[in-house]
Order: structure tokens, then C-alpha cells, then sequence
């Protein structure tokens, strides 16, 4: 493993701009042997996975597709089925037709004045607690996928939520790669992309104030140099927001 993969628990699958096709050729992922785990599994109160945790709204890779240049190989997965496979001792037990990846997207801002917005993890969310993050990042929907076959959408719903940004604040989104996470329990793949808005910095760390997730962090912004020295120095990032802000800066990951 290369240095800064090794340091932000992360690899880069591939780097390219061509954007994914996300398809659905089998519908939600069958998982009779999870399923034994998820009829068995209580939380400290005792209480089983509640129903709606058990419908598929989020969206799965399957797990070793291959090569990732051109469409991904998609299915349906509920919160459960995610949450209990990140256990390493029933993701070890599974056969490999019921292993997958969370699909999610990450996304760096760039401002009009040559600036990166980027995120300090609050202490209060449920992972990667008081690390570096992008601008905004989260699960990909399996209903807006299923429409629209693809993961832009996502990226302009997680600006909104995180950064306050509307569409029209956004003058390009380019694709840049896919990643995927190598930390134990965590088997998320992240489409990565770079945004820009004509807005300033100020601006934009102003519209964040009242973002609705703006409890996730606190925003700051940083040119490409300072960005940069952060990733090869000794701040620690989210492992999607390290491949984010490496793929954009053409960092190497060695």
C-alpha cells in the first residue's frame, strides 16, 4: 500500500471523468445468510431492527465487479443489511454473492476565489468523528438512482444539506474518480468529484451557516497550497475526503 493510501486508510480504484452508469440488474441484494444475522440481531434494549430498516433505500456495488472505467454493477440495500455486514466476523462468514460496498459520493468545493471549502467532523456524528472532510458527502438514494441511473444528483442534494448551495450556485461538477475505504468495518466505495461556484469563499462559508446538516461541521476554506500540505502532513482526513482533495490537487497517493 502506498503512503497516503496507508495514511488515510484509502485507494484509489480509478481516476477518471467519465460519468457512472449506475445499473440495476438484479433489483435488492438477496442475502439469505445476512439475513439470519438481521432476524437475530437486538439493540441494548433488546429491540429488533425496526421495519422501515429493513426496506432497501440505499444503494450497493457489488462486491469484486472488477473494473471500475465504466458502469457499476448496482443493487438495493436497507440499513441493516449495511450495518451488520461492517461486522469483519459476519462480512467473513458471508459467501461472496451477499458481499457489497455502500455506495456514497464525496465532493470538494472550489470557490470563485480560488479556494477550497472543507470540513472539521464534528464529535457528534456516528463515524470518522473530529477528522478533515470535503465539502459534502453522503449516501447515494436507490430512489433518485433509480431515475436518474447516475450519482450527480446526489452530489447537488448533499451541497444543499451541507454547504447550502442551490444548483444554480454551482457553475461546474466534474467526476473525478472512484474510491473505496480501507478501514476495518467500513466498506464504503465513493464516487469523488470537484465543484466550482463563482461565489467567494466568505460567501460560501456565510450560506453554510445555515445549511441544514450544519451540526455534521464546521466549515473552513484553504488555498490548493495550504490543502495540499495538510493531505502530506499530519492532519488525518475521512479516507473519501483524502481521495477527494488528492484526485483534484493531482496528488499522488504514493
Amino acid at each position: 500500500m502506498s503512503e497516503r493510501s496507508e495514511k488515510h486508510n484509502v485507494a484509489m480504484l480509478a481516476k477518471t471523468s467519465q460519468p457512472y452508469q449506475l445499473i440495476f440488474s438484479q433489483g435488492a441484494l438477496l442475502t439469505p445468510t445476512l439475513n439470519k444475522h438481521i432476524i437475530q440481531w437486538r439493540d441494548k434494549d433488546g429491540k429488533p431492527f425496526p421495519p422501515e430498516d429493513l426496506i432497501p433505500q440505499r444503494v450497493g456495488i457489488i462486491w469484486g465487479y472488477g473494473l471500475y472505467y465504466g458502469d457499476l454493477s448496482c443493487v438495493g440495500i436497507s440499513w441493516a443489511q449495511h450495518t451488520l455486514q461492517k461486522d469483519p466476523e459476519i462480512f467473513n462468514s458471508l459467501p461472496s454473492s451477499e458481499k457489497f460496498c455502500t455506495l456514497a459520493v464525496s465532493c470538494l468545493l472550489k470557490s470563485g476565489d480560488d479556494r477550497f471549502i472543507i470540513a472539521k467532523r464534528s464529535a457528534r456524528v456516528s463515524v470518522y468523528k473530529n477528522l478533515w472532510h470535503v465539502s459534502a458527502a453522503g449516501w447515494v438514494d436507490l430512489d433518485t438512482a433509480l431515475i436518474t441511473q447516475g450519482a450527480v444528483e446526489q452530489v447537488y442534494t448533499e451541497l444543499k444539506e451541507e454547504v447550502n448551495l442551490d444548483p444554480e450556485h454551482i457553475s461546474r461538477l466534474n467526476q473525478l474518480g472512484i474510491c473505496i475505504h480501507l478501514v476495518k468495518g467500513s466498506n464504503f466505495m465513493e464516487i469523488c468529484f470537484l465543484a466550482e461556484t463563482p461565489l467567494a469563499s466568505q460567501a460560501v462559508l456565510e450560506f453554510a451557516q445555515d445549511a441544514k446538516d450544519k451540526w455534521e461541521g464546521k466549515y473552513h476554506s484553504f488555498d490548493a497550497a495550504e490543502l495540499e500540505k495538510m493531505i502530506v502532513g499530519d492532519e488525518v482526513f475521512n479516507p473519501a475526503g483524502a481521495a477527494t482533495i488528492m484526485m483534484a490537487l493531482d496528488i499522488p497517493f504514493a
